[in-house]
C-alpha cells in the first residue's frame, strides 16, 4: 500500500477556483482503479494551505493516476492558483504486521 501526502500552497485570491478543481479531481480519482482514499484537508492555521492525503493499492496504480490525461490537465489549470511549489511525499508503511490494541490487551 502506498500513501501520498501532497501539500499545496494557494494564492489567497484563488482559493475558490482551486477548490472547484480539487473537487473535480477527487471525484474523478475516487473512480480510478487502485485508489483507496483521496481526501482534501485545509490547514487550521494557514488557510491557504491544502493537503491531499491519498492511499493507493500500489505504485503502479499511483503512476497510472499521475499519467492520466485528466490529472495532467488539472495540474496545469491548478498552476494559476498555486503560490509556491507543492511538496509531495510518497510513503510506504513500515511494520505492516503491527495492529492496534487496547491498553488492556497488553
Amino acid at each position: 500500500m502506498i500513501k501520498v501526502i501532497a501539500k499545496n500552497y494557494l494564492k489567497e485570491n484563488k482559493t475558490d477556483e482551486a477548490l472547484k478543481l480539487f473537487e473535480n479531481l477527487i471525484e474523478f480519482t475516487l473512480r480510478e482503479e487502485g485508489c483507496i482514499k483521496y481526501e482534501l484537508y485545509q490547514d487550521k492555521k494557514i488557510k491557504s494551505t491544502f493537503i491531499i492525503l491519498e492511499e493507493w493499492e500500489n505504485m503502479d496504480m499511483l503512476n497510472k493516476h499521475m499519467s492520466s490525461k485528466f490529472f495532467k490537465e488539472t495540474i496545469l489549470k491548478m498552476k494559476e492558483c498555486i503560490n509556491k511549489q507543492s511538496s509531495i511525499n510518497i510513503c510506504e508503511k513500515l511494520f505492516k504486521n503491527l495492529k492496534k490494541k487496547t491498553l488492556q490487551e497488553d
